[in-house]
């Protein structure tokens, strides 16, 4: 199967070399195309524009930061949309709003196309190692159709119904991940302070604790080691919990935690921790202290 992918960052290159390595034929495209040269180095094609991407694909993966930058791919008259062949199946893995979401399988329609909100979670290594989940919106039959691919990339996928539905569910799942990761940050700044013994504090927390998860074991090290090297940054994470609370906002929910969680990571963002991993909020946490003393 031809396939075009736009977006070949942290996430999107390690997706787009997991499709290659099931054989399918990849021809990728990032705005700093060095980013994409291990995708060539494995037998895939880098593209030199979004259109030469997408040209004759039978399905178009984007991966890309936020609602503007997918507008700006796929939308209007410079989306690449108006470039792909009829009938392709577009599938946008990035974490946008349901809104957009909805925008872009309408459009799609009006090109005779099909489209999905596939977001996925998980990060870098997942990525590379085919272990992401997919959290998926659309017609039950471009599902059922993307399912091989969802399963080259993945360890798992769910479908939960019409456009949005995917972006809608990720959302709500950054935002338990932002908050928790918020209290594990608080958390492990007290552990230092008291001068308990960290290595053991750290052995429980992450594995044995009351949130032992995933998560855990992936942000806890980071912090306790002062390893911030971004496996997703601080500052999308931010964007994510924005659009959370929009859209708890939509439907008149209160989200007081969640909102609190939001200003940390703003403030964090303006302080200059955005383009670091989520678990530097650990690091800011322990620079306003600083300040504060």
């Amino acid at each position: 199967m031809k396939i075009g992918f736009i977006g070949l960052g942290t996430m999107g290159l390690g997706m787009a070399q997991c499709l290659q390595a099931a054989g399918h034929s990849v021809v990728g495209y990032n705005r700093t195309a060095s980013r994409g040269e291990p995708l060539r180095a494995n037998g895939g094609t880098l593209a030199a524009t979004p259109d030469e991407a997408v040209a004759g694909a039978d399905v178009v993966f984007t991966m890309l930061s936020d609602d503007p930058a997918v507008e700006d791919i796929l939308l209007g008259e410079r989306g690449v949309m108006r470039a792909a062949k009829k009938g392709a199946l577009f599938i946008d893995s990035s974490t946008v709003t349901p809104a957009m979401s909805r925008r872009c399988a309408d459009e799609a329609k009006q090109h005779g196309l099909r489209f999905l909100d596939a977001p996925v979670t998980g990060s870098r290594n997942e990525a590379a190692n085919g272990k992401l989940v997919f959290i998926v919106g659309g017609e039950k039959s471009d599902y059922e159709a993307a399912a091989p691919l969802f399963d080259a990339m993945g360890q798992a996928r769910f479908y939960f119904g019409a456009s949005g539905s995917g972006a809608t569910v990720k959302l709500c799942n950054n935002a338990i991940s932002a908050t928790l990761t918020t209290a594990m940050a608080e958390s492990a700044t007290l552990v230092k302070a008291s001068g308990v013994d960290q290595k053991a504090a750290l052995e429980f927390l992450s594995e044995h604790g009351a949130f032992a998860c995933r998560l855990s074991r992936n942000k806890l090290p980071k912090m306790f080691n002062g390893d911030f090297s971004p496996n997703f940054q601080l500052k999308l994470m931010a964007k994510d919990v924005r659009y959370f609370l929009a859209l708890a906002s939509e439907f008149h929910r209160t989200t007081p935690a969640i909102k609190t969680v939001g200003g940390v990571l703003a403030d964090a963002t303006q302080a200059g921790f955005g383009d670091e991993d989520i678990a530097a909020v650990h690091a800011y946490y322990l620079e306003s202290d600083k300040v504060a003393t």
